[in-house]
């Protein structure tokens, strides 16, 4: 079976796939403690946050994590 990056890139030479990375995305009570949290396969650390953003129905803070590595927190205005 062929993958969608293979067909999408079949004539464009020198176009490589790009790198995935995994994230932990976790949204957080007012408190700051976490409510859930989920993986997330994202290319940068911008489509990450972007993702949180999108997810963060009901919630008014999250925070993007990359193993260790606290990428963001993120707050929607009140």
């Amino acid at each position: 079976m062929t993958s969608c990056w293979a067909l999408l890139t079949a004539n464009l030479p020198g176009l490589t796939e790009p790198a995935i990375t995994q994230y932990r995305i976790y949204m957080l009570n007012p408190q700051g403690g976490i409510v859930s949290g989920e993986d997330a396969n994202c290319s940068s650390d911008e489509e990450a946050c972007e993702l949180a953003l999108a997810k963060m129905f009901g919630f008014r803070r999250a925070e993007v994590w990359i193993g260790t590595r606290r990428v963001s927190e993120i707050s929607k205005p009140s």
